[in-house]
């Protein structure tokens, strides 16, 4: 008998602390009508998402693929490739540090 009082009273206090009263007012204002746009809002966004992301890896993967073909392609005719050379690097380096020892004087 014991146990099934504290079951009981562990029941009317979480009864006590669920706002039942809000929940049935939210749940009069409902309209089927809204809900039904919800859902059909929802699966619009959901595939747009999805679209906008499937074309996005696609395009990224096809650009990375030409561009891996394009440049074996350079490297095989033994053409240069898109890269400065170690002078060139070399000389924007020294000139980008006298830029900053001016802009720091």
């Amino acid at each position: 008998m014991e146990g099934r009082s504290e079951v009981t009273a562990t029941m009317t206090r979480l009864q006590d602390r669920v706002p039942i009263d809000e929940i049935t007012a939210d749940a009069r204002q409902a309209r089927p009508g809204r809900a039904l746009l919800g859902l059909i809002g929802g699966i619009l966004f959901a595939l747009g998402w999805l679209t906008a992301k499937v074309f996005g890896v696609l395009f990224l993967s096809g650009a990375w693929c030409f561009s891996a073909a394009k440049i074996g392609w350079r490297s095989a005719r033994n053409e240069p490739l898109n890269q400065p050379s170690l002078e060139q690097l070399i000389a924007e380096n020294q000139r980008l540090r006298a830029e900053l020892s001016r802009l720091a004087a």
